[in-house]
């Protein structure tokens, strides 16, 4: 794994980068660079994949968690943990968990543990960043949405779209060059 790189533009947008020193899609990270022209933001806990999360944890010497260790730390801990979907029911990593927005380009809904595309993987945001983060994404025509926006998980955004023509409509990236 690599740290995110703008200067090659060339690269596939859906590896895995370290972008804010955490693992996300390149594509993502170059959506969320260009946001951060307009306002800040503060990206926690985007890929939660143990094998992602271990790779990253080796090559930039973080401290991050998988999916797995927050549902059995909460286990251990509910009064210090929140409850966290599995690993196969949550887009952390990669999978639905049967909310209405994670769709199909078709419209039709994704059901509960059902593979996402890579621009759908969950993003934490830092709760005072999310209003600012997804009125600059919508005037970059990027369509970021809160699947959940109150309670616990107003932070979580996702991509409903791919980036990509956004990025080449906004010279972010070559176009065809993904």
């Amino acid at each position: 794994m690599k740290r995110f790189n703008a200067r090659n533009r060339a690269h596939s947008m859906t590896v895995t980068v370290s972008f804010h020193d955490v693992p996300m899609p390149r594509g993502l990270a170059f959506a969320i660079r260009h946001i951060e022209t307009r306002t800040k933001v503060a990206i926690f806990s985007p890929d939660r994949r143990d094998k992602i999360i271990a790779e990253h944890n080796k090559a930039f010497g973080t401290n991050l968690h998988g999916q797995a260790w927050l549902v059995a730390a909460h286990a251990r801990d509910p009064a210090h943990f929140a409850p966290a979907n599995s690993p196969a029911t949550t887009s952390h990593c990669y999978h639905s968990d049967g909310n209405p927005a994670y769709r199909y380009q078709n419209g039709e809904q994704i059901p509960s543990g059902g593979p996402l595309p890579w621009f759908m993987v969950g993003l934490d945001i830092a709760d005072a960043h999310v209003t600012a983060f997804l009125h600059a994404a919508r005037q970059l025509r990027y369509a970021f949405i809160q699947p959940y926006a109150s309670g616990r998980e107003r932070h979580h955004v996702v991509c409903r779209d791919s980036p990509i023509h956004a990025l080449e409509q906004n010279n972010q990236i070559s176009k065809n060059r993904h």
